[in-house]
C-alpha cells in the first residue's frame, strides 16, 4: 500500500539518497552532530525505561505477584495509556513551559517513576498498588519527551529529516530491543532484573539531560562537534 499509494513529497525526487554508499555517508553526518547525539543518549535511556515495562511487568505480575492473565491484561492496558496520556499533553507542555521546560518535566518525572519502582522492589514492598503506579508515572515521562527528543535530533537536519529520524528509531528501538532480551537472559524469578533496568534506564535519562542536553540547550542552530 505504501510502494502504490504514498505519493512522494519531494518535487524533485532524490533516487542517490537510496544508494548505500551515499545512506551510510549520511548517517555518519547525522552521528556527528552534537545536537542528535546528545538527543540520542537521552533517547537510549527512555527506550530502556520503555522496552523494561513492557519486557518486565508480565513476569512480575503473572509470575511474582500471582495476577491472572485477565487481571494482568486490565493492568497492563491502565499502564500503557499513561504513554497515550504523556503524548497528548505534549502540545499544550511545549506551549506553556517550552520545550525546554517539557523536557526537565519529562525527565523528573520518567526518573521518578523508574526510581520508585526500584526502590520498592528492595525495600520488599511488591504489590500491585506500589509497582503499578511506578510504572505507569515512568511512562508518562516517556510519552511527554519522545517527541521532544525527536524534534530536537531533528533540528539540523531539514534537508534529510527522514533519515536522521530513523536512525534515531533505529537505534533507539535496538537498544530498547537489547534491553528486553538482557531481561529475559537474567530472569530470576523476582521483580529484581525489572527494578535494576528501569533504575538503569531512568539515570542514565536524567544524567544525560543533566549534563548533556541541558547545558546544550533546546533551541537555536546547534554547533557541530
Amino acid at each position: 500500500v505504501v510502494f502504490f499509494a504514498l505519493r512522494e513529497t519531494l518535487e524533485v525526487p532524490d533516487y542517490r539518497a537510496l544508494r548505500l554508499l551515499d545512506l551510510f555517508a549520511a548517517y555518519r553526518q547525522i552521528l556527528r552532530d552534537r545536537y542528535f547525539a546528545v538527543h540520542l543518549v537521552v533517547g537510549t535511556g527512555t527506550y530502556i525505561v520503555l522496552f523494561s515495562i513492557l519486557g518486565g511487568i508480565a513476569p512480575v505480575m503473572m509470575d511474582v505477584l500471582g495476577q491472572t492473565p485477565v487481571q494482568f491484561g486490565w493492568q497492563f492496558a491502565a499502564v500503557l495509556s499513561a504513554n497515550l496520556i504523556g503524548a497528548s499533553l505534549v502540545g499544550k507542555g511545549i506551549k506553556y513551559l517550552g520545550m525546554r521546560g517539557v523536557a526537565a518535566l519529562s525527565v523528573v518525572i520518567m526518573a521518578l517513576g523508574a526510581g520508585l519502582f526500584a526502590y520498592f522492589v528492595a525495600t520488599g514492598q511488591i504489590f500491585a498498588i506500589s509497582l503499578l503506579p511506578s510504572a505507569f508515572f515512568a511512562l508518562i515521562g516517556f510519552g511527554l519527551i519522545n517527541p521532544v527528543l525527536i524534534a530536537g535530533a531533528l533540528t539540523n537536519f531539514k534537508s534529510m529529516a527522514g533519515r536522521a529520524g530513523a536512525l534515531f528509531g533505529l537505534i533507539s528501538l535496538t537498544v530498547g530491543a537489547g534491553a528486553m532480551f538482557l531481561l529475559g537472559a537474567l530472569d530470576d524469578g523476582t521483580a529484581r532484573p525489572m527494578a535494576a533496568a528501569l533504575g538503569f534506564g531512568g539515570g542514565l535519562a536524567a544524567l544525560a539531560y543533566l549534563f548533556l542536553m541541558r547545558p546544550l540547550g533546546l533551541s537555536g542552530e546547534a554547533s557541530k562537534s
